[in-house]
């Protein structure tokens, strides 16, 4: 190895454990209470929204760490809100705003109300016929079926044609899914 080569590794290597030092943790309490209610559809328990998930991420691109109650250690990682590298094949076309424009005003319809800007975007990656699943989001569905799964709520499954993710209230790793209380479930 060169000692250019060293030093672009070692510049990388910095820069990930940068980029690791910014993701913010938050205990399970907390997030089973107030946040998981927003991953699985559930009936919110907490007035949390999409929004307040974004204030503790630090934006929509960040993941958060869940860490255990009493111990303080990280137990899980929830992925992002948005998939970056999804976003990156949301190619700008003729006559459709740019994906900046479209994530700024779909935060300003979810301020409104939240559905509103999920339904804003859903509509505006639908003109962009973005229907390739992607190697990370396989991996985020993975992570959140992990999540689901500590607390036996429905998994995600990536239906057939690969065009979107279904949550089906049938699929648990223990069958239907039997409480809201998910603190009961724990390992």
């Amino acid at each position: 190895m060169t000692e250019e080569s060293s030093h672009i590794s070692q510049i990388a290597a910095n820069l990930a454990a940068a980029a690791e030092e910014q993701v913010k943790k938050i205990p399970e309490h907390v997030f089973v209470y107030h946040f998981l209610p927003l991953f699985t559809g559930d009936k919110p328990v907490s007035d949390a929204t999409p929004a307040t998930w974004e204030r503790v991420a630090g934006n929509p691109f960040m993941p958060v760490d869940i860490t255990d109650d009493k111990t303080g250690e990280v137990i899980y990682r929830v992925p992002s809100l948005y998939d970056i590298e999804g976003l990156k094949l949301a190619k700008r076309r003729e006559g459709l705003p740019s994906m900046t424009h479209v994530l700024i005003s779909m935060q300003q319809y979810a301020r409104i109300k939240p559905s509103m800007g999920a339904e804003y975007l859903q509509r505006q990656l639908d003109m962009r016929n973005l229907t390739h699943v992607s190697p990370e989001l396989t991996k985020r569905v993975d992570m959140l079926n992990v999540i689901f799964a500590r607390y036996n709520k429905p998994l995600i499954s990536l239906d057939p044609t690969g065009t979107k993710a279904v949550i089906d209230p049938n699929k648990t790793l223990n069958g239907p899914s039997t409480t809201d209380e998910p603190g009961l479930l724990y390992d």
